[in-house]
């Protein structure tokens, strides 16, 4: 009896993470995806919305979860707001970045990894650097009703940083629903974007600090 649960709990959990792999593109499979997805993001001239971030860290008993609300204007004017638990803006303009509220220490290790995260995110819905094959290595999967691609940083500066980064895409919309970073020390912050509006005019106030 204990062997047949034996049995079947292995097969219920290698039946669990093939659901979580997906299936891997062939490259010129993924290639064609990866210039289909890229176009679209491409066509993004504003972007708002509401996301859901959680941390999971050694240093934690619990995840940490924050929530917020993002604004994108092309081709590179972001503002990330945090709402809850704790109020913080980043904005982003070009080269400039300013921060607000309650943020890392200035230098910290803590405000790059937000900054990095930040500006890969504008990357990502403006479409420059959505798939840098010269910055990652990149394996697509089909997911079922999504793509995800797993990227492993080359460069040395982001390799300090972070081990992978995650990217899941709705197939329909074929927007980024899903970004997570696993960084160096194992700590892991995935990101879920909610409510997304695209291309409707956005307040340029957003984009100015006081």
């Amino acid at each position: 009896m204990r062997k047949t649960f034996l049995f079947i709990l292995c097969v219920v959990s290698s039946l669990s993470l093939s659901a979580q792999s997906g299936v891997l593109l062939p490259a010129d499979k993924a290639g064609e995806v990866m210039r289909k997805l890229t176009s679209a993001a491409s066509e993004i001239k504003s972007l708002q919305c509401s996301f859901i971030q959680t941390k999971t860290s050694t240093l934690l008993a619990e995840a940490a979860v924050s929530k917020g609300k993002m604004a994108f204007c092309s081709p590179d004017r972001l503002r990330w707001e945090y709402t809850e638990p704790l109020s913080n803006v980043l904005i982003v303009r070009g080269d400039s970045v300013y921060m607000s509220g309650h943020q890392a220490r200035a230098g910290s290790a803590a405000e790059r990894i937000q900054k990095a995260i930040t500006g890969m995110v504008t990357g990502m819905v403006s479409g420059r650097k959505l798939f840098d094959e010269s910055q990652y290595e990149i394996q697509l999967f089909d997911d079922g009703r999504r793509w995800r691609a797993e990227m492993l940083p080359k460069s040395r500066s982001m390799k300090r940083m972070f081990t992978r980064l995650t990217l899941c895409f709705d197939k329909q919309s074929q927007r980024v629903v899903e970004v997570k970073f696993v960084e160096v020390c194992g700590d892991q912050t995935t990101i879920q974007f909610k409510e997304v509006v695209c291309n409707a005019p956005v307040d340029q106030s957003l984009f100015s600090h006081h």
